[in-house]
């Protein structure tokens, strides 16, 4: 028996409702979403993933916030991510990130809050039928409402008070260095170092990220994603060229 089949036959529900026909899922996330998140455009389909996206601004800054739902109705599983990112590059994109400023989670860990989730817990499971699935999307709204927009409102506050993350763009806007040489060379340097941050060496990166490290009154388990911070921030420039 494959590995899903014996994780959805172990919560397994009795539901003799129709089987979910080809396009159905969509007829029904659609409108509840809407309801639930009408700030939330639904924005694509792809890969079995619903993206539904919001713009949210800070001054200046645009903060672009989505979550994306996955469904799929071989393996009778869905999962949720929610995502807010200062750099519209890794919009859409489906790679997780714990960093600062563009921090993409999964759900349930997020509900969990333990940062690793159990095979068995890291899916929502439904049985492919018209009665159980609107009752699994229902359970995923409940956790974005309870959990997502909790997630995404923390990140706002971040951008919005963290001393780091306003110094780094203070600095960043004040970088005389031609973008694509800037993009060019850091992208040689990584490709050496096999994209290891803490390697990186650059002039540009070294400025910015001990430009950060003088700053006082920085907690210490803050001044340990600086680097990061200094890494992810230069990105802004090189992959928005």
């Amino acid at each position: 028996m494959k590995l899903f089949e014996k994780l959805r036959n172990k919560k397994k529900v009795v539901d003799d409702s129709p089987e979910l026909k080809r396009g159905e899922f969509k007829k029904i996330l659609l409108p509840l979403i809407a309801k639930h998140f009408p700030d939330f455009q639904f924005t694509y389909y792809k890969n079995q993933y619903y993206s539904f996206q919001r713009t949210r601004q800070i001054d200046d800054l645009k903060i672009l916030e989505s979550f994306d739902i996955r469904f799929s109705l071989k393996d009778k599983s869905c999962t949720c991510s929610v995502a807010s990112r200062l750099n519209p590059f890794f919009v859409s994109g489906s790679g997780y990130n714990t960093g600062w400023i563009n921090p993409h989670c999964d759900l349930i860990t997020l509900k969990r809050g333990t940062g690793i989730t159990p095979l068995e817990d890291a899916y929502y499971y439904h049985n492919g039928r018209v009665e159980t699935t609107p009752k699994i999307i229902r359970q995923i709204i409940s956790d974005i409402e309870n959990y997502g927009v909790l997630f995404l409102d923390n990140q706002i506050n971040n951008l919005s008070t963290n001393p780091l993350i306003i110094e780094g763009l203070r600095l960043l806007n004040s970088i005389d260095y031609d973008p694509a040489k800037l993009k060019t060379e850091i992208e040689t340097e990584q490709n050496r170092n096999g994209h290891v941050i803490t390697r990186l060496k650059h002039p540009v990166y070294l400025e910015l990220k001990e430009s950060l490290q003088k700053m006082e009154g920085i907690p210490r388990e803050n001044r340990q994603e600086i680097p990061r911070l200094a890494y992810e921030l230069i990105e802004i420039i090189i992959l928005n060229k």
